[in-house]
């Protein structure tokens, strides 16, 4: 339920809306005779429409959809990308979570226009008063504008079509130009909390703003803290690998079990009625295992109690061998079982806006340039956020230790048993994949406005300043080799590659304590905290991206139609952007002594003139149906590209078609580019071609794991009722 009580002078509110699956509150007051009023001598900072380069023009042939403070109230909206779910065109992931691409590391929400931009080229732009916002998250991949209060906007544009002539490059899909609250006179407190029916996480919200108005400006200033409570993946059943409840199948990775699972051999898989030692070949979640053993369950040693031993022996592993045709489960555990389905978020916003006339008349050289107006904007954000990540087999979350083999001289060794043990098991209750991550924004922008030049024109340079800093912190990657020297392996030498130096072999040091990988870590303690630090590894990723945006802006009429005046808009602009990402990480490197370190650095100068006119072919009225009004706006771009060494052109032509009776047709036709962005020139986008033919049999194609054949041996039979069956049921390859 969505509850909202408000007060000005204007009007009061009740409203209540039912919200699906959310219960919020929110609360709002004002107190001031003059809320939302503002003084006639004050100053205004008139915003350009969003696509348009005159003022007061709409844009023409395009759809702009306009948010404001009634839609956020009447779906219980915390955040700005919450609203913007409600538009179609839009493809907002509501939360960060493992499951999910985009800002997963910096807690950054991505929003995409027409779901472009899944990669590091998102193919949206994102601008607050019309100045651009450069991508976000470490690899340049992510739009969120929740990085303003939502109290401290007026509306959002959202211009869901190409608009490169307009705004250069990134505007290939569309804008998101967030238009900030200015001329506010009172106060507004704002507090809210949500919970979900669903996952039960608590979310809420505190806002403050105040403005002020006088005879020649006017300040506004906002606050906003947003605080959500992580929530763990297990309170839900569908944070699974195992989908076999959904009438599908189980596909948990074998080294995700608790104790592990053992073989003793690499033999190929022998008939039913052999020697137990060497078990017998078994489907167990998405691999197969030949000669496989459960360790049994609760076996285990606890470091602050007992002296080291044999966990277990060979005659209670034989009792947990394989069956062949069974899927051997029992000591899988879900890789959700410890993480968290959406993190701790915690964020701070602020805003503060400030408009003031300057000057009633500027007279240079005899020319009257009519009032000169000062505005100023300055926004901060800083957000924060923490959690579990799911441990599988990506960067920095190799806590899953596939196929370990242990020398007899391991204390724990199980006793009986030959030599060659080898064991998959799971980290994940020992050393759970813990990911920190942020995201600090700082933008400042001032201008001046010229409301009456000569022959009816307007005037508006700007100067704009943005910097985005984001990092990524896993503190407790997994070192592998140095997880083979704590069991009591020795890990090979490196030699020399490149500007890293060669490596020495070398083993675990004396007062490291052995490695445990026979111990039911859901009932032990089963490693020292000397042991699991010594293994642990880290990987920290950084960036910093900062644009220096300067413009001039000239419209007004040229000359009159019968239709009307037509008018035109020319501007000149230079952006500068300096890109920095760096990256260290001690997880995969020789052992956990040693960093890779890299890093990356871009910067780019781009030169851009452009224009528009819009002619009034028809006026409103003018003729009967279906000419009623006719409108054609035609703009063109240029720009120049320092490090690129490239000058793009960039025409546009729409129109407007009233044919009456209230119908429009509009439409629209130009051309578009996206030049690479830092993160893409300096290979931080992750981004790849990949020519993997994966259903028909790649080495990668897990889909073949259902076919009752050798994987990737192509030929056999799909297993009835899988996918596989369908898309290949000969399993060729």
């Amino acid at each position: 339920m969505n509850l909202l009580l408000s007060r000005k002078s204007v009007r009061s509110t009740a409203r209540a809306a039912t919200l699906f699956g959310t219960a919020s509150f929110i609360i709002m007051a004002g107190a001031s005779a003059a809320h939302a009023q503002q003084v006639a001598q004050a100053p205004i900072e008139e915003i350009l429409i969003t696509g348009s380069l005159i003022r007061g023009a709409p844009a023409v042939g395009v759809p702009v959809s306009a948010l404001g403070e009634q839609d956020f109230a009447e779906v219980g909206a915390l955040t700005i990308t919450e609203v913007l779910a409600s538009i179609p065109a839009l493809d907002v992931r509501q939360a960060p979570s493992p499951s999910q691409g985009g800002g997963r590391l910096s807690g950054v929400t991505n929003v995409q226009i027409h779901s472009l931009g899944t990669g590091a080229g998102n193919e949206g732009l994102l601008m607050v008063d019309g100045m651009r916002i450069p991508a976000q998250n470490y690899s340049l991949d992510s739009l969120d504008p929740s990085i303003i209060p939502q109290i401290a906007i007026d509306r959002i544009d959202v211009l869901t079509a190409g608009a490169s002539a307009v705004y250069g490059s990134d505007a290939t899909a569309g804008v998101i130009n967030i238009i900030l609250r200015r001329g506010y006179d009172g106060f507004l407190t704002r507090g809210s909390f949500r919970t979900s029916t669903d996952l039960g996480a608590l979310n809420w919200q505190f806002s403050q703003l105040f403005g002020t108005v006088w005879d020649n400006g006017s300040v506004t200033a906002s606050y906003e803290l947003t605080e959500n409570e992580s929530v763990r993946a297990t309170e839900r059943d569908y944070y699974t690998t195992n989908f076999e409840s959904f009438g599908l199948h189980d596909h948990t990775p074998i080294t995700s079990s608790m104790p592990g699972v053992v073989h003793f051999s690499r033999r190929p898989s022998i008939a039913p009625g052999s020697p137990a030692i060497y078990g017998s070949r078994a489907r167990t979640g998405t691999r197969y295992c030949d000669n496989c053993f459960n360790l049994p369950q609760g076996i285990g040693w606890d470091f602050g109690s007992q002296a080291p031993g044999p966990t277990t022996t060979l005659a209670a592993i034989n009792a947990g061998a394989f069956v062949v045709g069974e899927a051997n489960t029992q000591n899988q555990e879900n890789i959700w079982k410890y993480a968290t389905a959406r993190p701790h978020y915690q964020s701070n916003r602020a805003t503060l806006v400030l408009d003031q006339r300057l000057t009633e008349n500027l007279n240079l050289g005899g020319f009257d340039l009519g009032p000169v107006s000062l505005f100023t904007d300055v926004n901060y954000s800083n957000r924060r956020s923490k959690m579990i990540w799911i441990i599988q087999g990506g960067d920095a979350r190799q806590g899953l230790i596939r196929e370990l083999q242990v020398p007899t001289t391991n204390p724990y060794y199980p006793a009986g048993a030959p030599a060659g043990i080898r064991v998959n098991f799971s980290l994940a209750n020992e050393m759970p994949t813990l990911i920190r991550g942020g995201e600090t924004y700082v933008r400042g922008a001032a201008g001046l406005n010229f409301d009456d030049l000569p022959f009816g024109w307007r005037g508006r340079i700007i100067n704009s300043t943005v910097a985005i800093s984001t990092f990524g912190h896993a503190p407790q990657a997994i070192n592998a080799n140095d997880v083979s020297a704590a069991v009591g392996n020795t890990v090979s030498a490196e030699p020399a590659l490149g500007n890293a130096p060669a490596r020495a072999a070398y083993t675990k040091p004396a007062a490291v304590p052995y490695f445990n990988p026979f111990c039911d870590a859901n009932v032990f303690r089963c490693n020292s905290p000397v042991t699991l630090e010594y293994i642990r590894g880290s990987r920290l990723q950084q960036s910093y991206f900062k644009i220096t945006q300067a413009r001039a802006n000239l419209d007004g009429p040229l000359f009159d139609l019968p239709a009307g005046p037509v008018m035109a808009g020319v501007a000149m602009e230079t952006t500068g952007s300096r890109f920095t990402f760096e990256a260290q990480s001690n997880h995969r490197t020789q052992n956990a002594a040693f960093f890779d370190r890299e890093a990356d650095r871009d910067a780019e100068r781009v030169w851009s003139y452009f224009g528009q006119i819009n002619i009034p072919i028809f006026g409103e009225g003018m003729s009967g149906f279906p000419f009623e009004s006719l409108e054609i706006e035609m703009g063109y771009r240029y720009d120049r590209y320092s490090a690129l060494g490239e000058n793009i052109t960039t025409p546009k032509l729409s129109a407007n078609w009233g044919l009456g009776y209230g119908l429009t047709l509009r439409g629209s036709w130009g051309t578009a580019f996206r030049a690479p962005n830092p993160a893409e020139e300096n290979g931080q986008s992750f981004t790849q071609l990949n020519g993997l033919n994966l259903l028909g049999g790649d080495d990668s194609n897990t889909v073949l794991l259902d076919c009752a054949s050798v994987r990737g041996a192509g030929a056999g039979t799909a297993i009835s009722g899988s996918v596989t069956a369908i898309l290949n049921p000969t399993c060729s390859t």
